[in-house]
């Protein structure tokens, strides 16, 4: 086998780890079906990652980083609805990890509660300066306000897929609730240059 850097090797653990959980639960994760998926030795996983709770809790958070669009041109702007129609075209893309979020986050509620607003904080962090690049003129509780809705509306509309596994009505609703949030945004602007 050859040479693989230690990153890339993580990196491929965690994408095993995200299949073998979307396929078996976080209960049939086993660091041994794991590192079969991975096509890597068990004792490359446990140098990578001390613990398998270390290795969920990266696939937990690489979700949330992978939410956050790329702003491709700043000067058009990201909005709390492009947030959320972004999102769930990536979850429709990458089912593995939508279905391994649901089975990490219940996890995580149940072991190492601390953690549960890991991905959450990092979508924050990530999507709140490129809305406020978008709206400079919005108050920092509306703009907070409109982000954590955000991703309140992207969890519940994945757990609803799962239910239905229709995807043409998942678009449809995410549309629906990106004009919502947008339309949210535009009243607190307005309700702010009112008071002025």
């Amino acid at each position: 086998m050859a040479h693989m850097p230690a990153e890339q090797r993580k990196d491929e653990f965690v994408e095993a780890a995200v299949a073998v959980i979307a396929e078996h639960g976080v209960r049939g994760a086993t660091t041994r079906r794991i590192a079969e998926a991975a096509n890597a030795p068990l004792a490359s996983l446990h140098y990578c990652f001390a613990t398998k709770e270390d290795l969920f809790l990266e696939a937990f958070n690489r979700v949330g980083l992978s939410l956050v669009p790329e702003e491709d041109d700043p000067a058009a702007g990201v909005t709390a609805g492009s947030f959320l129609r972004s999102a769930i075209d990536w979850m429709l893309a990458n089912r593995d990890y939508a279905l391994a979020q649901v089975e990490l986050y219940l996890w995580i509620l149940r072991t190492a509660p601390a953690h549960a607003g890991m991905p959450y904080e990092t979508i924050a962090n990530a999507l709140s300066p490129q809305l406020a690049r978008t709206f400079p003129d919005i108050q920092e509780e509306a703009l907070s306000d409109a982000v954590w809705l955000a991703v309140s509306a992207v969890d519940g509309l994945v757990l609803q897929w799962f239910y239905r596994r229709d995807d043409e009505e998942l678009r449809r609703l995410a549309a629906a609730q990106a004009g919502v949030l947008d339309r949210f945004v535009e009243e607190q602007r307005t309700r702010q240059d009112s008071a002025s």
